[in-house]
Parts: C-alpha cells; sequence; structure tokens
C-alpha cells in the first residue's frame, strides 16, 4: 500500500504557460498518455457517503484504469480531517492482463454503478516530484503536483509541493480537495478553493 501526497489545482493560461516553460527547462518530460478510467460501485451497498454538506463523497472505491491495452485495478480510500479535508490518499493498485474481465466480474458482483472517465495526460519529472497535466472530458484542465518519496508526513509533503509552486513563482490558483469522480458525480457543486500561498500560511 503507498500513500499519495499531492495536490490537484486549476491554472490560468498564462500560468499553464509559464509552468510548461518552466518544466521544459528544468524537468524531464515522461509520457503523454490517453486514459480511460472505469469506477464502479455497488447501487446497494456503496462505498459511496453522503458528506455533511450533502454531496456524494467517495471516499473509498474500485477503479480498473485502460492506458492502451493495459490495465491496472485499484482501490483508493481517501483520508481526511475532523473539517472534511483530504489529508492523504492510500492506494493499492495492480496490472492485470484482463481488464475488460475484470469489470464484468465486479458487476457481477454488484458493482454495476459505472462512472466512465476519459482524459489526456502528460508528465513530467522534476526531482521528487511528479507533475502531470491532464485534460479530463467535461471538467477541463488541471495540474496534479505528487511527492514520489520517503516522505509520511502529508503536511510537510504539501508544504514541499507548495514550496515547488513558490520556486517556480506560481503562487495564486484554484485548489480541488477532492478528484475527478467526485466531480462527475456532483456536477452541481464545485470543489475548488482560491489559494495564495504568500497569504494562507501555506509557506
Amino acid at each position: 500500500m503507498s500513500k499519495e501526497i499531492e495536490i490537484k489545482i486549476k491554472l490560468e493560461i498564462n500560468q499553464i504557460e509559464q509552468l510548461r516553460e518552466w518544466l521544459i527547462q528544468n524537468a524531464k518530460f515522461m509520457d503523454k498518455l490517453q486514459m480511460i478510467d472505469y469506477y464502479l460501485d455497488d447501487p446497494k451497498k456503496s462505498l459511496y457517503k453522503i458528506s455533511p454538506a450533502g454531496f456524494k463523497d467517495p471516499l473509498e472505491f474500485w477503479r480498473v484504469r485502460q492506458i492502451d491495452n493495459v490495465y491496472f485495478l485499484c482501490n483508493k480510500k481517501r483520508i481526511i480531517d475532523e473539517n472534511g479535508r483530504t489529508v492523504s490518499v492510500e492506494e493499492n493498485e495492480a496490472v492485470t492482463p484482463e481488464g475488460e474481465a475484470i469489470i464484468q466480474i465486479f458487476k457481477k458482483r454488484g458493482l454495476t454503478d459505472q462512472v466512465i472517465i476519459y482524459k489526456t495526460r502528460e508528465i513530467f519529472q522534476y526531482e521528487d516530484f511528479e507533475i502531470v497535466f491532464d485534460n479530463v472530458k467535461n471538467l477541463g484542465e488541471f495540474v496534479e503536483i505528487e511527492l514520489k518519496s520517503d516522505e509520511q508526513d502529508p503536511v510537510q509533503g504539501k508544504k514541499l509541493i507548495y514550496d515547488l509552486l513558490k520556486k517556480i513563482g506560481i503562487t495564486e490558483f484554484t485548489q480541488f480537495d477532492r478528484g475527478y469522480l467526485c466531480m462527475m458525480l456532483n456536477p452541481k457543486s464545485s470543489f475548488g478553493e482560491k489559494v495564495e500561498l504568500n497569504k494562507t500560511g501555506q509557506d
């Protein structure tokens, strides 16, 4: 089991260009991928909870990800604090040669509710950080930055991510506390929050 320490943000067009230029000069381009994510849930025994704010909250979920003809089976569990904010995400993932068969097995076990998310992902690596540009169908463009190190403290880990953004010169953005699945399940809800690193004490 691995623990994800990452942030998901939206940037203005000029900021995206600024980030891309910085990465081209300082980071390593890894890949550009077309992804199809299948999220499966049992409508009778749903893993998704109703949050105090009233939205459907997939704090735990099963996902089958398809990249070309390779499939990945994943279980994720979002860890939140007393205020409902994400602390970290626990992840178990394995490559499976029979992705379509896995989906059918899940459905036969009652996981018949399905959300499919299509996205294009560009991946860059800089030191201990993975920076990705996601273009998600029906949701738009996002940037995810994940700390790929042995750091286990989510607070310290996110501080390192914010420090990287300040190093690049990006100090204002909209940060999202939930993932694409939650956004798709709750199209009328907004999960973005304006962040100004020099004013919020994030540094």
